[in-house]
């Protein structure tokens, strides 16, 4: 098989001027520096066999120069902008130049602004001859033997096309100067520089966005907290007040069965234990409830400590009435419990409870 040998490529180095430094892109639009008019035969009254002759003789009304010194003058303007591109460089297509070179340029451009006013004043002097000239121009066309024209017919159709040549109020829009492009392009260090600031400020907007997204997901994370920590606290008080009112409810049932001597002993250690549970209950009351059962706890276990068996038949009598006098206060908090079951969060099923066994 026939294998091509590439041949060994010369080396030719990249000028790095044009991407070390920063370069101004600068271009110059000259307007209005030529004028011209095409006329069509029609316009001039043509028809039939007669326009159908004149564009047999071959005779063009395209591209008739309107004012010669308009010409003159927007080739001056041409010839002095192409002076100021000579001394630019050639950067992506278009004409720019260096920073160290920009004042010089700018200079030029505004002393070529300064030419174009200069052109356009002498075109107002000019204006009258330019008219008389371009008449002419059309006459001796128009009287070419070619079209057959007599000599009014010529001065009629003369009046006709200087219709088209520009008013003098006209010639402040000739020959304007203005700056088509400016754009900067910055050398490799500037612009790796400007990329990583543009990137350190993508970068730091992710960030706090970033930031921002999680400081929002934090605080519903807290509020959600807050909000179960909220109602596990207000299941344990509830829990706490359902457990405290179920010994309340024992305690009356056990109270009204009392009798002293008999039935102390156990009523004794029934009170201990609920005593003491309830004092592990006081971390979850809030509103003092549970603080209140307890002392009448205490107050009832203290009651019924004194019954004994050396108690004479007055003691007993009076320690009855004590008893039932406590009873009769733990069944109005009952009351008081049972009609306000809804508010205090406790359950329909605790309230059906609570007419337990006694302890």
């Amino acid at each position: 098989m026939l294998q091509l040998q590439i041949p060994e490529a010369a080396l030719r180095l990249r000028n790095l001027n044009k991407i070390k430094n920063d370069l101004y892109i600068l271009e110059v639009n000259l307007s209005g520096t030529s004028a011209s008019t095409s006329i069509r035969w029609e316009e001039l009254g043509f028809i039939g066999e007669d326009l159908e002759e004149v564009k047999a003789s071959e005779a063009k009304l395209a591209n008739i120069p309107l004012f010669k010194a308009l010409k003159t003058a927007g080739g001056e303007l041409t010839t002095a902008r192409n002076q100021i591109y000579y001394k630019m460089i050639r950067a992506e297509g278009r004409t720019a130049c260096t920073a160290e070179k920009l004042p010089q340029i700018w200079a030029e451009f505004q002393q070529l602004q300064q030419l174009a006013d200069q052109l356009r004043d002498s075109l107002v002097l000019e204006y009258e001859q330019g008219l008389q000239e371009f008449l002419e121009r059309i006459t001796h066309l128009l009287a070419n033997k070619k079209f057959g024209l007599s000599q009014e017919d010529v001065l009629e159709k003369v009046e006709r096309i200087t219709a088209k040549f520009p008013h003098r109020s006209q010639l402040e829009n000739y020959l304007q100067v203005r700056i088509g492009a400016f754009e900067l392009i910055p050398g490799i260090e500037s612009q790796l520089s400007l990329e990583t600031n543009i990137a350190n400020a993508e970068a730091q907007k992710l960030a706090a966005q970033n930031q921002v997204n999680a400081e929002r997901i934090v605080s519903q994370i807290q509020t959600q907290q807050a909000q179960d920590i909220q109602k596990l606290r207000q299941e344990l008080i509830v829990a706490a007040k359902n457990e405290c009112y179920e010994m309340v409810a024992k305690l009356v049932s056990s109270l009204a069965k009392f009798e002293t001597g008999s039935s102390s002993k156990r009523l004794k250690n029934g009170l201990k234990n609920h005593t003491e549970r309830l004092e592990a209950l006081l971390g979850a009351d809030i509103d003092g409830t549970l603080t209140d059962v307890f002392d009448k706890f205490k107050l009832v276990s203290q009651t019924v400590q004194r019954d004994n068996e050396n108690l004479s038949v007055d003691g007993r009598a009076q320690l009855k009435q004590e008893i039932d006098a406590l009873r009769a206060s733990l069944e109005a908090d009952q009351n008081n419990l049972l009609s306000g079951s809804d508010e205090s969060g406790l359950g329909k099923a605790t309230v059906m409870r609570l007419n337990l066994r006694s302890i």
